[in-house]
């Protein structure tokens, strides 16, 4: 055979091989590329549900509880004033706390300090022990009460599935207990609407969650509803965003080892974040402020034709949950404490806009001056002395006289008599008050006419009045 055959179909073998290995790599090639895109939609797929079950999550876990409040804001047992009264409401307390699986429990908090609590119990065997659970029982009550007469009460009950009573005990180490100082029974005290907690680690459970508060009807109590939930439905959220992220990246060709070193970066960062939402408590901890920028609508021009001079926080309506537990001081960020005092801001803005008559036409003046000090630091429009307006002033010293000996409010005790003019004198002292005003208002004897009228017996003791007035108001 002559040499040239053996070259030429060595040739045709070659070219064979070639085109089969091309179309071996082609169809490899065209079967990645479609598997690279089968797995990208399906990881968009996936993210996208994910998504909308966590809108749905969310959503589920707060408005069964925000209904519950709602409607127990309305009911009697937030005037019952003893613990078997408030027993005779187990059934409702039930049904409302059944609304959804995410309330943890539902309680009322007294303007007296007591306080009754209907919770679920858990499974675990520790947490039972702790809470020393009876076998078979589902539901407890933890309840404060403060009797006219002698020390506070502390008891816990546990029930059975039909509220069926199983086991009752004294805690006394329970009574240190004072719903009027955690943070929702503060926020709900000075606020209309009702309110969620920053997460925090609950007091009774020792697990992280979130509270709804409203302030009930009576005003005399404060309902709310332990929710354990957001914060970890959060973070498991995040941790399965940052896996779908790596698995995309994987799928369009990406570096897998610096791609598992970015995920176990991020999870561990998340991990961190947990764990330190989880020991944050009502503000002791500080954390360097995130850099926000505020809306240019909520700024209030120097030249407003109110005259407003508020200093809008830098933060005003910063959302971020962590800047939020940094309160060094109270529960209130100031942003929370400028939409309070915002509330003179919107006032003059609706009374400016009525057509009032010739005899009313003050009226404006009169309701926006009653945060103004003598001082110049007051609000909303930072008047001094007698830039106030006469009746505005009057206005400022009935207005303290009546919030210092209140009884109405949810978030602490009527002043006596002596209480009342005794801190009025030193806002006197300290450039807040007028004092010729402050002076007229005892010598006139109306301090005494309102307490008559309007405050309780037990707290209307004897004034020295001589101790508070000058000697010039002495001899007129």
């Amino acid at each position: 055979m002559q040499p040239w055959r053996y070259t030429l179909k060595l040739h045709i073998g070659l070219i064979f091989l070639l085109v089969v290995l091309a179309s071996c790599v082609t169809i490899a090639g065209i079967s990645l590329a479609r598997s690279s895109q089968m797995l990208t939609r399906a990881t968009d797929d996936l993210f996208s549900r994910i998504s909308k079950e966590t809108v749905t999550d969310i959503q589920t876990a707060f408005l069964p509880g925000e209904n519950a409040v709602a409607l127990m804001a309305q009911h009697p047992v937030t005037d019952a004033a003893s613990l078997d009264k408030r027993l005779d409401s187990l059934p409702i307390f039930k049904q409302a706390l059944g609304l959804s699986p995410n309330q943890a429990s539902l309680f009322v908090g007294y303007d007296n300090g007591d306080f009754f609590m209907f919770r679920r119990l858990p499974d675990s065997p520790e947490a039972r022990a702790t809470l020393r659970a009876p076998d078979g029982a589902k539901f407890a009550v933890q309840s404060i009460e403060h009797p006219a007469s002698g020390p506070a009460i502390g008891t816990f009950l546990y029930y059975d599935a039909d509220l069926g009573e199983m086991k009752r005990d004294d805690r006394p180490d329970y009574v240190t207990f004072d719903p009027r100082k955690r943070p929702w029974y503060e926020k709900a005290s000075v606020s209309l609407f009702q309110i969620k907690t920053q997460p925090y680690v609950f007091f009774s459970f020792s697990e992280i969650g979130t509270t709804l508060a409203w302030t009930a009807a009576n005003s005399r109590a404060v309902i709310g509803a332990d929710i354990i939930h957001e914060v970890r439905t959060r973070f498991e959220v995040l941790w399965r965003v940052a896996e779908i992220a790596f698995w995309k990246e994987i799928s369009e060709g990406g570096d897998r080892p610096a791609l598992e070193a970015a995920l176990k970066a991020e999870q561990d960062r998340l991990a961190d974040d947990f764990a330190f939402v989880a020991i944050c408590n009502e503000g002791g901890e500080f954390i360097s402020d995130d850099k926000v920028t505020r809306p240019a609508n909520q700024i209030i021009p120097d030249n407003n034709r109110w005259g407003f001079r508020m200093s809008v926080p830098q933060y005003l309506y910063n959302r971020g949950e962590l800047y939020n537990l940094t309160v060094r001081r109270g529960t209130l960020t100031e942003e929370d404490r400028y939409k309070i005092n915002e509330h003179i801001v919107q006032t003059m803005i609706m009374l400016s806009e009525l057509p009032f008559s010739k005899h009313l036409r003050e009226v404006p003046e009169i309701a926006g001056s009653h945060h103004e000090k003598m001082d110049g630091t007051g609000y909303p429009r930072r008047l001094q002395g007698q830039e106030i307006n006469l009746l505005g002033r009057i206005m400022v010293v009935a207005d303290i006289f009546e919030a210092l000996t209140a009884v109405d409010r949810p978030y602490k005790k009527g002043k006596t008599l002596s209480e009342a003019v005794k801190i009025m004198s030193f806002m006197v002292k300290d450039h807040h008050l007028d004092r010729e005003l402050f002076e007229l208002f005892l010598t006139s004897g109306a301090y005494r006419l309102y307490a008559e009228k309007f405050m309780r017996p037990e707290q209307i003791d004897m004034v020295d009045i001589a101790a508070y007035i000058t000697q010039q108001a002495k001899i007129a």
